[in-house]
């Protein structure tokens, strides 16, 4: 995710390649993760994990599985079920 609302990759392609012509304050400016919202299909071990660091960039956490977590785990994960 960091990846690529940074376009590090593309930045990276770039520098190896002959197209950089210098710095400019704006080009490769990317996009802020905050606010952003992120589905998870799967609340397990590691839907639960990327939703507790997702949490750390101020992502909205959309959560789908068989059964819903308890209110309290929800809570603590700023996540929100929703049906498929």
């Amino acid at each position: 995710m960091l990846a690529l609302s940074h376009r590090i990759v593309e930045g990276d392609q770039l520098m190896r390649g002959a197209g950089f012509d210098g710095w400019q304050p704006l080009f490769f400016l990317g996009h802020e993760l905050a606010g952003k919202t992120l589905g998870i299909v799967g609340a397990g071990h590691i839907g639960q994990a990327v939703a507790k660091r997702a949490a750390t960039f101020g992502m909205n956490i959309l959560y789908t599985q068989r059964h819903q977590l308890p209110a309290a785990r929800e809570q603590a994960l700023g996540a929100t079920f929703c049906p498929l």
